[in-house]
C-alpha cells in the first residue's frame, strides 16, 4: 500500500491548517522511504495454499439469517446451496438472538415452549455414512427436559434403526438414534462447558462421537435409513424438546477423516471460544470456510497487523 510521488496528497480544494492558521505542508515522503505510508503499511499476501474441507451437504449458520434481535425464525435455509430448508410454525419457533455466544449470532430453542424446526424428506438412505456437526451452548436455565431425550439434530422416518441423533439426556451428552444407542453407560458424558461441539460420525459400520474433541462412546450398530428428514431441536417426530442456543449444525454425507474432523472442530472452536482436545494453534485464526468454497476468515474481519 503507498501513493505514486511527494506530490499525491491533493486537497481538492479544501485546506488543512493548523491552530495557528499555518498551511499544512503536503509534501509527502518518497514512496518506500523512512516514513512514507508503504514503509508503514506493507499488505503481505499468503501464497500457501489454504486448507479445504470439501463435500459439506448441509450448514445451517445462525450468522447467515440475516434477522434481528429476538424475531421468531419461521426458515433456516442451509448456507451450502440453499436447497435444503427447515422451518417452523406457530408457537414452536424458536428465537433469534443476534449476539448470544461470544457476541455471535445464535437460535434459541426453548424447551418450555417446545421450539424446533423440520425439513422436509429425502436426506438419508440406506445405511449411509454421515458426519453430524453441532455447536450449541446451554442456556442459563439449563437444556430442559432433563428425563428425556432432547436431540440437537436428527434425520429420521421414525422407524427402528432410521434416526441419528446427537443430543442430551438427563443433561448428559448423548449421541445415537431411536434403536442404535441406549443412553447409558459409556454413551454418556457429563457436559462440563457450556459451550459444545457436539460430533458423530457414522463409517457405515460404526458409530464414533466426540465432544469437544474428545472420544465419547462408540459402538458397532448399522442404521437402515428411508425417507429421513433433519430436524433441529428434537429427537423424534414433535417429542423430547430440548433447550439450548444453536449457532451451526453441519452435514455431511460420508464419514469425516481423523484430519477433517479435527480440523472442522479446530475451526468451530476458534470461532467461538471453545476449548478442545486438539492442538490448533497452526491454523491461528485464519480458516478458510469448511465447505468446498473459498472464504477469507470465519468472522469476514481483520485487525491491524494481521496477515491477508
Amino acid at each position: 500500500l503507498d501513493y505514486t510521488a511527494t506530490t499525491a496528497l491533493a486537497l481538492n480544494g479544501g485546506t488543512i491548517k493548523d491552530f495557528g492558521g499555518n498551511n499544512a505542508t503536503l509534501t509527502l515522503a518518497a514512496p518506500a522511504a523512512a516514513g512514507s505510508l508503504g514503509a508503514n503499511k506493507a499488505i503481505v499476501l499468503d501464497s500457501s495454499v489454504p486448507y479445504v474441507l470439501s463435500g459439506a451437504d448441509m450448514w445451517f449458520r445462525a450468522d447467515q439469517l440475516g434477522l434481528s434481535d429476538n424475531d421468531l425464525v419461521s426458515s433456516w435455509s442451509d448456507s451450502v446451496n440453499g436447497t435444503v430448508t427447515v422451518s417452523a410454525s406457530g408457537g414452536n419457533r424458536p428465537t433469534y438472538k443476534a449476539t448470544a455466544v461470544e457476541g455471535r449470532p445464535a437460535v434459541y430453542f426453548d424447551s418450555s415452549s417446545a421450539d424446533y424446526m423440520e425439513s422436509a424428506t429425502g436426506a438419508l438412505s440406506g445405511n449411509q455414512s454421515h458426519t453430524m456437526i453441532a455447536v450449541v451452548m446451554r442456556p442459563p436455565n439449563g437444556f430442559g427436559q432433563a428425563t428425556t431425550y432432547n436431540g440437537f439434530m436428527y434425520y429420521s422416518n421414525g422407524t427402528t434403526n432410521a434416526n441419528s441423533t446427537v443430543g442430551i439426556q438427563s443433561g448428559l451428552y448423548w449421541l445415537g438414534g431411536y434403536g442404535i444407542v441406549t443412553p447409558t453407560g459409556s454413551d454418556l458424558q457429563a457436559v462440563s462447558s457450556s459451550k459444545m461441539i457436539l460430533t458423530k460420525v457414522y463409517n457405515g459400520s460404526g458409530v464414533v462421537g466426540y465432544l469437544n474433541g474428545t472420544s465419547d462412546a462408540s459402538n458397532g450398530n448399522t442404521y437402515n435409513f428411508s425417507d429421513t428428514k433433519i430436524a433441529l431441536g428434537v429427537h423424534w417426530g414433535t417429542a423430547s424438546q430440548a433447550g439450548f442456543y444453536m449457532t451451526d449444525a453441519l452435514f455431511y454425507h460420508s464419514a469425516l477423516n481423523t484430519a477433517d474432523r479435527i480440523f472442522t472442530e479446530c475451526y468451530f472452536a476458534d470461532k467461538y471460544g471453545i476449548s478442545v482436545s486438539h492442538n490448533c494453534s497452526t491454523a491461528a485464526t485464519d480458516y478458510p470456510n469448511i465447505i468446498n468454497i473459498s472464504s477469507n476468515k470465519a468472522n469476514g474481519t481483520y485487525t491491524s497487523g494481521e496477515v491477508i
